[in-house]
């Protein structure tokens, strides 16, 4: 076939005066003046993307296993539900768990964050919504996370009012409501917590109220 003024070969299809092969060009693909979008590939003459395209993945021809699916021109595994699959292991990972890909694929959880909560990163010892474990809820207002154990700070003289907080130094130590007093001799906190000596008529010593 002359096209012109060129013989064109058999495989070949003579388009505006060019020889053309109609099954790879991205003008002409599959006829002539029959262009692709752009981004888009001729593959057999047949406009696609082979980015997402299992059987021309990254290149025509491709042709994806049946576990595998066409992303980012790349053949990866098809993911189970609840998992996602991350190109920077190579691997199906949860999300929402998985402490190298922990929200977002690549997200490492390390240092002083080394779990992987429900897609953050989180400090068992310390965080009252995973504390020990993801999703174990300290409850109540008074409690916090000391250790990975729920504690109630406003009680515990050796972590009152913050984790770690020791009662020391009295004669006879107590938490009331997250600060540390010596019963022995406190008139508000005589003997035990809320405990009152009615002041200035009465004060508090050796664990008692005395009277003026």
């Amino acid at each position: 076939m002359l096209c012109g003024g060129a013989q064109c070969e058999p495989d070949q299809t003579c388009c505006s005066g060019s020889c053309v092969f109609t099954q790879n060009d991205l003008n002409n693909c599959g006829g002539c003046n029959q262009p692709c979008q752009t981004g888009d590939v001729c593959c057999g003459g047949t406009c696609t993307d082979s980015s997402t395209d299992d059987s021309n993945c990254g290149v025509c021809g491709n042709q994806c296993a049946a576990q595998q699916t066409c992303s980012g021109g790349r053949c990866n595994p098809i993911c189970g539900q609840g998992t996602v699959y991350c190109s920077n292991d190579m691997t199906c990972d949860n999300l929402g768990i998985d402490v190298n890909d922990c929200g977002t694929c690549g997200n490492v959880c390390k240092g002083v964050m080394p779990y992987c909560c429900g897609g953050a990163c989180v400090d068992l010892s310390n965080d009252v919504l995973n504390c020990g474990g993801c999703g174990q809820t300290c409850g109540q207002e008074t409690q916090g996370c000391c250790n990975a154990i729920c504690d109630d700070v406003y009680e515990d003289t050796n972590n009152c009012g913050t984790c770690g907080d020791v009662c020391t130094g009295l004669v006879d130590p107590y938490c009331c409501s997250g600060s540390c007093v010596d019963v022995s001799a406190d008139d508000q906190h005589c003997s035990a917590c809320t405990i009152f000596c009615n002041v200035p008529s009465a004060y508090c010593a050796g664990d008692e109220c005395h009277s003026n």
